[in-house]
């Protein structure tokens, strides 16, 4: 969706624990092409950068999207906290897939897919635990688990699909329950590891200071610090169905908007003639963001209310403390993934009729309705 810089294939962050380096790869795993884009290590003993060493690792799965590597990201603090010594990789299929985690100090490593070459090496690390973030109920999923071959493989099961699923495959099977959000979905697995949820869990979205940095500039450059600022995400990304129609969505701006208010509109290059449609509909007053994840992720921090569909950019405004949301579904489901916080409206434009992951519904008609924090 948006412009992302970090280096594709076995990027390396810099994570301090307890004041050592994480900088640390087993070289010889990594394709020789790629071993010039690594970041030397230091600070390490040898047997730590061992594939057989005695440091517990764990390997947490992300590959369903943005936002709901977002919704994982309570249950990856837990994890942290639970087993502070061990070493946590984390293993995305899209490198957007980590944005939420890269900046800051909960993962150790960061693996991409860029073919087999990649499994092979996750594989030869000889993980101790797997743990696959919701919903994992695809069948590539679970194989994958099995080929990367850690000793405890948890996941969720689910009543529909049985077999074919090849849930089976892993060994730590955590029932998923249809009437929680995904956030608790992720945090129930914690119990299969001896780890208590936490009882207030918040979202996170860890965002650098130059990407702060950029979003003071983007304000100051239109004019618009200290104005009130409604921040708007018109799109969807590739899922053009998610999106809400643009006069339904334009009165929930307006809904919002006060005298001084200025519409920041997010959205990455696919979604061009949906921004461009409401900035034009908007007129003056409207302004086009065009930048990276985490500049956009810093600015919508600093807006004051965020107008959007179900998509990867409400849970990022979902993490921030002082903007309020207001997600417009239009046929996802927000018992799954409405937005994780107080501060929050949810308007219900067409019913779910997919279900995924639990099962086919027939369309039941629409309604609206406004609800807070998930649990009540």
């Amino acid at each position: 969706m948006f412009a992302y810089s970090q280096q594709k294939a076995y990027h390396l962050h810099n994570c301090g624990v307890n004041g050592q380096d994480r900088r640390q790869v087993r070289r010889s795993a990594v394709p020789q092409k790629m071993r010039s884009m690594l970041p030397a290590t230091t600070g390490i003993r040898a047997e730590q950068m061992d594939g057989n060493d005695c440091l517990m690792k764990i390997l947490v799965t992300l590959v369903s999207g943005i936002g709901n590597s977002i919704l994982f990201g309570p249950t990856l603090k837990a994890l942290r906290e639970g087993f502070p010594d061990a070493r946590i990789d984390a293993f995305a299929y899209l490198p957007q897939f980590a944005a939420p985690f890269i900046h800051g100090d909960l993962i150790d490593r960061f693996f991409y897919y860029e073919g087999l070459g990649a499994i092979s090496a996750l594989r030869r690390e000889k993980y101790d635990i797997s743990i696959c973030a919701f919903p994992s109920k695809l069948i590539v999923y679970n194989a994958f688990a099995l080929i990367v071959g850690a000793r405890k493989r948890v996941t969720h099961s689910y009543a529909s699909g049985g077999f074919a699923t090849m849930n089976w495959l892993q060994n730590v099977r955590v029932p998923a329950d249809q009437t929680l959000h995904d956030v608790d979905q992720n945090l129930n697995l914690l119990e299969s590891l001896g780890i208590a949820k936490p009882t207030h869990p918040d979202l996170f979205f860890f965002v650098p200071e130059e990407s702060d940095r950029a979003a003071d500039e983007f304000l100051v450059a239109r004019s618009l610090v200290g104005k009130h600022l409604v921040g708007a995400h018109p799109g969807a990304g590739p899922l053009s169905w998610k999106r809400a129609p643009l006069d339904e969505f334009l009165k929930w701006i307006r809904s919002v908007q006060t005298d001084d208010s200025e519409v920041i509109v997010f959205g990455g290059p696919e979604e061009k003639q949906c921004k461009e449609e409401l900035r034009d509909a908007l007129g003056e007053r409207a302004h086009i963001f065009e930048g990276s994840l985490h500049n956009a992720a810093a600015l919508i921090r600093k807006c004051n209310v965020f107008v959007t569909n179900d998509t990867g950019l409400m849970h990022i405004a979902s993490t921030s403390r002082s903007t309020r949301v207001v997600a417009l579904f239009n046929g996802t489901n927000p018992i799954r993934t409405r937005p994780y916080t107080k501060n929050s409206e949810t308007v219900v434009l067409k019913e779910d009729t997919l279900k995924y992951p639990f099962a086919r519904m027939a369309p039941r008609g629409g309604g609206k309705f406004s609800i807070g924090r998930p649990r009540g």
